[in-house]
């Protein structure tokens, strides 16, 4: 009998260390979270000195076309890199087909489907034909434009000055605020 109130107190002794370690960790990932997101996700600016250059790197359009972004060098181009499957990148998604309606002709909006992941092209394509969307969609099939750009998280937005050079970045989903405002400094 007190071999077996022993083995009990021992058990609620670990189940209580387990819940605290858990809650210690939940606070400890959620405040180291925050504060890569908060770094992350500051949309500024790079200053002359320190622009990296766009490395190239090709997907696929519509037609199965090869496409390098090096060929819109001279504009400046909007990347946006999504997944028909991304909850964010849903709902900013409208966002970038009405401004790429109004500043086609001044910015290269590059719609870039993450493809083979989780995705594929039939599914994106159902997505772009069943919400109405009019930008041009290119196909990262090889995952070429995830890695040249780096990208670990969906949606994630690049924009390159006209020069070919990274302007900023946004990890996340952008507001239509955000979008016009960078749209503006671009041009």
């Amino acid at each position: 009998m007190k071999d077996n109130i022993k083995v009990i107190i021992y058990v609620l002794i670990f189940a209580l260390f387990m819940v605290f370690a858990i809650i210690g960790y939940k606070k400890l990932l959620v405040k180291e979270n925050t504060k890569i997101n908060n770094e992350i996700n500051d949309v500024s600016s790079n200053t002359q000195s320190s622009k990296t250059k766009l490395e190239d790197f090709e997907v696929y359009s519509e037609d199965g076309t090869k496409v390098k972004v090096s060929s819109f060098k001279g504009k400046p181009i909007i990347i946006n890199v999504w997944t028909s499957w991304c909850t964010y990148c849903n709902i900013e998604m409208p966002y970038f087909n009405e401004l790429y309606l109004k500043e086609k002709d001044n910015i290269k909006f590059m719609m870039i489907n993450i493809t083979g992941d989780r995705d594929t092209k039939e599914a994106a394509k159902k997505f772009v034909t069943e919400n109405n969307y009019d930008f041009d969609v290119y196909y990262d099939l090889n995952l070429d434009a995830a890695r040249a750009l780096g990208i670990y998280s969906y949606p994630t937005t690049i924009f390159i000055d006209k020069e070919g050079y990274i302007d900023s970045t946004k990890i996340g989903v952008i507001t239509k605020e955000e979008l016009e405002n960078k749209i503006e400094e671009l041009k």
